[in-house]
């Protein structure tokens, strides 16, 4: 396994989990795929923004994939 972020430019076009956009530029996050420039504007919006608390919703779906795929510990 690759790990959970790896920035990688891809040979065919994937949708991007925040704008939804056909992009070949961006990181990957468990299987989720967010676009270069997406990842700037979450890197450099302020928590005080409008836009932070849609990128936040957007950003649940990989929160909740990996609690999906998480074993019991026992």
């Amino acid at each position: 396994m690759k790990g959970m972020l790896a920035s990688e430019q891809t040979q065919e076009m994937q949708e991007c989990l925040i704008c939804k956009q056909e992009k070949g530029y961006g990181i990957q996050v468990l299987h989720y795929f967010i676009c270069e420039s997406c990842e700037q504007e979450l890197v450099n919006t302020d928590t005080k923004e409008e836009a932070y608390n849609e990128y936040v919703h957007r950003l649940r779906k990989v929160r909740d994939s990996l609690f999906q795929n998480r074993r019991p510990i026992h």
